[in-house]
């Protein structure tokens, strides 16, 4: 398929499509609950080449780096564009990191220019990073004057740069500019200090050939879909360039919290998400349904429940409910693919029956192009996935994947240089990841090597496996279990106690009623761990009376834990769970 494939860079990719689709809308995007802002294809490779012209023509030269530190906006994307087509390459700041993770990353990264979205965001930033800049652009003007020696700007004047728009500017061989620079990202310090990731456009341009040739009905037709996650991490990223060359209009939501609003009202066809909304829209639905007669909760949905022996009454609340469940999406989705953590079983099962897919998918912030995915015409619920035969995967001795392929990057880097010692002496990278193929072709993920631990008798426990095994809880929220060096498995658990029900249907308690809340869960948790061998069984937990949170470190903005912090946080309880040692 020629169409938006024959590209070697991102710039030509949108570009190319430009010239196919010049009046289709690429981009709608709003202020508050004002009108949609559409902007076409054409209007978009415009407004790009314009900022880019008026990047360099403010001294910006290839090579440098430019920082966003911004929410999830058009302008992120704009500026991503105009700075991949002036050479520049992107550094994506998050909005919720900690001040010292974000020193670490400018001093390291040292961007010659800075993107915010709005002026209180700069106050965000320390001063000493932000003093080497030669340009800030906010979305807003600042009203104030710049430090010393920095030139800075606001969206509206970048925009009306007309002085430098039709100056020529010189352009690289494309050959040149697909082994180019353009992306440094910076992992999540799940398991320490960040690292950067330095992508290139022929690594972009890889996964979005590789996306496409798995997706391809998202090319068949004009579609919809939603940014909505946070955009310094790659995957919100990826599918905005997938959506770019497919021809698919994309809408941008600022506030999380609007995206379902969003939905309804634009109606996507596709979108990408995490597990956490799903968990949550589950949750709420239950909080709901919870409030009617038994008959009228739609229980044949539910995973515990048969269908077949649910009444006329039953099954017609339970169509009620899923053509719901369907319409808070728009009722036109295809399909949703979800990512950056496991999902429960039962809930994809859920969903599924309400008529709405999710499709679980792989990938490594060290590759653009996915491992393995769930497609519309071949998905197992509980895996990730077929492999994408654009990467070549073998397995370690202890079950570790390890892979190869177009859109791996060359080594973690840093100003001092390239770190590869993740590689292997024939190119191959340890994803950190234990898995399993089956005899389909499907892919599943057992757990990260570096989370394993071992009892004090030597055993070892896979933690996100056995998290995962008591997931299956549909009231728990959140859940860690841990334990190494110890005797037993413990875990801290976060339930919603309005969802804690009896085998009938009952509520079992009030949030003020402890006692019987934790028997139900001690209860429950007691006849799950049964199906588990006895050293992966929870022995003990406590339960908690606040989530675990971004602004304490907690979790990643992709809602990952980070576990070390968490112990770190709960180490009182977690040393009274085991007693005296």
């Amino acid at each position: 398929m020629r169409e938006p494939l024959g590209a070697k860079t991102i710039s030509s990719l949108v570009a190319d499509r430009a010239r196919r689709s010049p009046d289709a809308v690429a981009l709608c995007h709003r202020a508050g609950t004002a009108a949609w802002q559409p902007m076409t294809y054409a209007a978009l490779a415009s407004t790009v080449e314009r900022l880019a012209r008026a990047l360099v023509g403010r001294g910006l030269k290839r090579g440098d780096r430019i920082a966003i530190f911004s929410r999830t906006r058009v302008e992120w994307l704009l500026v991503e564009l105009a700075a991949m087509s002036a050479g520049l390459v992107v550094v994506g700041l998050d909005r919720h990191a900690p001040g010292d993770t974000l020193a670490r990353i400018l001093d390291e990264a040292q961007p010659s220019a800075l993107f915010v979205d709005e002026p209180s965001a700069l106050a965000k930033l320390p001063e000493s990073s932000v003093a080497h800049m030669r340009l800030t652009v906010t979305g807003q003007p600042t009203g104030e004057d710049p430090p010393s020696g920095i030139s800075s700007v606001d969206w509206s004047e970048l925009l009306a740069a007309t002085d430098v728009a039709n100056e020529q500017r010189p352009a690289p061989a494309e050959d040149d500019e697909a082994r180019s620079p353009t992306a440094l990202l910076y992992t999540s310090g799940t398991t320490g200090v960040p690292k950067g990731i330095l992508f290139r456009q022929m690594h972009l341009v890889a996964a979005c050939q590789a996306i496409l040739a798995a997706f391809p009905m998202l090319a068949a037709s004009r579609g919809r879909t939603i940014c909505w996650l946070p955009m310094a991490p790659l995957f919100q990223r990826m599918m905005n360039y997938v959506a770019l060359a497919a021809g698919v209009t994309i809408y941008f939501v600022e506030d999380p919290a609007q995206l379902v609003t969003v939905a309804r009202e634009v109606r996507p066809t596709y979108l990408i998400a995490v597990p956490r909304l799903f968990e949550r829209l589950h949750g709420e639905i239950q909080e709901r349904l919870s409030k009617l007669p038994r008959a009228f909760r739609g229980r044949s949905l539910d995973r515990d429940a048969r269908e077949a022996r649910a009444g006329v009454v039953e099954r017609m609340s339970a169509a009620f409910v899923a053509r719901a469940v369907r319409r808070t999406f728009g009722g036109r989705v295809e399909f949703v693919v979800t990512g950056s953590a496991p999902m429960p079983v039962w809930l994809l099962q859920y969903f599924r029956r309400c008529g709405v897919l999710l499709l679980e998918a792989y990938g490594l912030s060290e590759d653009t192009v996915p491992i393995a995915a769930n497609r519309l015409d071949a998905f197992r619920f509980g895996s990730v996935g077929k492999l994408f035969p654009q990467n070549e995967v073998r397995f370690a001795d202890d079950g570790e994947l390890l892979v190869r392929g177009p859109g791996l990057f060359d080594g973690y880097w840093s100003a001092d240089g390239t770190d590869t010692s993740g590689f292997s002496a024939d190119g191959f990278f340890a994803t950190g990841d234990i898995g399993v193929v089956d005899d389909d072709g499907f892919l599943y993920l057992t757990g990260r090597k570096s989370e394993v631990f071992k009892t004090s008798g030597g055993l070892r426990i896979s933690p996100s496996k056995v998290e995962a095994h008591y997931r299956k809880l549909p009231y728990i929220d959140q859940i860690i279990v841990f334990g190494h060096g110890r005797a037993f498995v413990g875990a801290l658990v976060r339930v919603n106690p309005r969802l804690v029900q009896d085998s009938d249907g009952r509520d079992v308690t009030s949030s003020s009623d402890v006692r019987k809340l934790r028997a139900k869960v001690e209860a429950d948790i007691a006849a799950l761990g049964a199906e588990l061998p006895g050293h992966e069984r929870i022995r003990r937990f406590e339960l908690l009376e606040r989530p675990f949170a971004l602004d304490r470190g907690e979790i990643t903005p992709s809602l990952k834990l980070r576990r070390d912090t968490i112990l770190r946080n709960y180490r009182e309880l977690i040393d009274a769970m085991y007693g005296p040692q």
